[in-house]
């Protein structure tokens, strides 16, 4: 009896080390095919990529409760945007300036927002000037 259960614990053991390194090996797998997609087109023109990190930026703007909140959330984005090669060889480069004194002004926007995309052809520098989370 004490035999039987000392084989099952093995088997579940055995079990759950193959389905672990199953799950990892179709996780790498699916790695290859997580990089930023450019639709055809994005071939013909590059503002449509260029509205979408703007867009990126306002939806991020507006979700956050205050200027502190949104520095943080903004640095992450910024990061995440600048390490990332796009198919067909795009280069983008982020930066903003968050203007907390704006914060809570109806008139006045908090965030100016520079865009560089480089490409094979191009390149293309975009200020966007100030954005605000409802424009």
């Amino acid at each position: 009896m004490a035999l039987r259960k000392k084989h099952k614990a093995q088997m579940f053991i055995v079990t759950m080390i193959f389905l672990i390194g199953f799950i990892f090996s179709v996780q790498q797998n699916l790695f290859q095919y997580s990089e930023a997609d450019v639709p055809g087109s994005m071939e013909q023109n590059d503002i449509y990529l260029l509205w979408n990190i703007r867009d990126l930026f306002r939806d991020t703007l507006e979700g956050s409760a205050d200027c502190a909140e949104a520095q943080t959330r903004l640095s992450t984005l910024e990061n995440y945007l600048n390490t990332r090669i796009f198919r067909g060889g795009y280069v983008l480069e982020v930066g903003y300036q968050l203007l907390c004194e704006n914060w809570e002004s109806a008139t006045e926007a908090p965030l100016k927002l520079s865009i560089t995309l480089t490409g094979e052809k191009t390149e293309t520098v975009w200020e966007t000037g100030l954005l605000s989370p409802a424009a």
